[in-house]
């Protein structure tokens, strides 16, 4: 059986993590990752004020554990998915806003709180933090992932009211 040298190899088809099954300018695919990492870290001044103060103990440590995990997962996906986290960049910058009126971060922890405190990995409001490694990385994770979905929420709520907002209003026309 002869090879035709002009014919693409199957095995270079495959996607691997140094050939992806896209040809991004590499340029662009850094410039994306230095974004997600700035997004990233602009907004966990208030999640870890918050976090340190709902746990306590070997939960730390899961906090610890969680966070450069989720740098680390979206430092990647840049990679795998760039439509997607340019998406969550936008977005992370828009919940990165609301550092200053956290109320984003707040409904973020305090559905992690209670999806741990139903799991049984956190006592209840009036007895106390969450004292346990798993209960630390599953609040932590829980909460990037509330806040992975309200930041490109908030990018498409603007993006319709933006474009309803631009759409012409029909004019009577007189010679109806």
């Amino acid at each position: 059986m002869e090879v035709n040298p002009y014919q693409v190899l199957e095995a270079s088809r495959e996607a691997t993590p140094n050939n992806p099954p896209w040809k991004p300018d590499r340029l662009a695919r850094h410039r994306l990752q230095m974004k997600w990492l700035i997004v990233f870290l602009l907004n966990l001044p208030v999640v870890l004020f918050c976090a340190m103060v709902c746990v306590s103990g070997a939960a730390t440590l899961g906090v610890a554990t969680a966070v450069p995990m989720v740098a680390i997962l979206g430092w990647t996906c840049c990679l795998w998915f760039p439509q997607t986290m340019r998406q969550i960049v936008i977005g992370g910058s828009a919940t990165a806003i609301f550092q200053f009126f956290p109320l984003p971060q707040m409904l973020a922890g305090s559905i992690a709180l209670e999806v741990c405190e139903q799991m049984g990995l956190a006592g209840s409001y009036d007895t106390g933090p969450i004292e346990s490694f798993s209960g630390g990385f599953l609040a932590t994770i829980i909460t990037a992932v509330c806040l992975l979905t309200i930041g490109p929420l908030i990018v498409t709520f603007f993006s319709l009211w933006k474009l309803r907002k631009s759409e012409p209003t029909e004019t009577a026309n007189p010679f109806s």
